[in-house]
């Protein structure tokens, strides 16, 4: 709370824009939205795991679900979802910091990797809870565009970027480790019901995973604010 506290005022001071990462607590957000109601240009997001977890679920996780900030109470995170349900908490990201299992494992716990992996889940573990899709495009593509001033993206409109998610809402399961396919194939979120099968991904207009398998193996590029040289 103090780091987001000195962050926010060091913002008011300077003028300069702010995006508060990883927010795992409810006052954590609370003070982001009472800097924005003073004018402060200050923004934040959170993660599934914030969403999904407690600190009791360390006892269970292990090693696993070690990351930074921990899991907080129960109150924390009923408090975030019903922020992101009512489109106050605006953004939230898988955090993705992957690492082999052998880092997550170990009898020195301050020793183990601090980190989780999600990019492959985020979205499913969020659709199985319910969350509006409006919402969940907004916190996961759009809103995240606007606040960085991503040009062409965030929106399914003439002129932008065709970066599209095509998913079967019908299908619902528990994450399973096999369908992973990042490098480092396990996750905290493992046996996490989800919904929604990919059925294909559409990158600026071309196609890079369908059938269940990634077609296209190279094509990103690196992006930088709108202005921004």
């Amino acid at each position: 709370m103090a780091a987001i506290a000195n962050a926010i005022e060091l913002a008011a001071q300077t003028g300069c824009r702010l995006h508060v990462v990883h927010v795992s607590t409810l006052a954590g957000m609370q003070m982001i939205r009472a800097a924005q109601g003073r004018g402060v240009d200050v923004s934040g997001e959170t993660c599934p795991h914030y969403l999904l977890y407690v600190e009791d679920d360390l006892v269970r996780l292990g090693g696993v679900g070690k990351c930074f900030p921990p899991f907080r109470t129960a109150a924390d995170r009923d408090g975030l979802w019903r922020l992101l349900a009512s489109g106050v908490l605006p953004i939230v990201v898988s955090d993705h910091s992957p690492s082999t299992l052998e880092l997550k494992q170990g009898d020195d716990y301050f020793q183990i990797w601090g980190g989780l992996s999600g990019c492959q889940s985020t979205r499913r573990l969020l659709l199985a809870r319910s969350l509006d899709l409006r919402r969940l495009a907004a916190a996961t593509a759009g809103n995240v565009a606007r606040r960085f001033a991503l040009a062409g993206k965030g929106e399914i409109a003439p002129g932008y970027d065709a970066d599209l998610w095509l998913v079967d809402l019908t299908d619902t399961d528990v994450l399973r480790r096999e369908e992973l396919l990042y490098k480092n194939r396990f996750s905290a979120h493992e046996g996490q019901p989800v919904r929604g099968r990919t059925v294909r991904t559409i990158r600026r207009g071309e196609t890079v995973f369908a059938g269940g398998k990634v077609v296209v193996e190279s094509g990103g590029r690196f992006m930088r604010p709108a202005g921004e040289r």
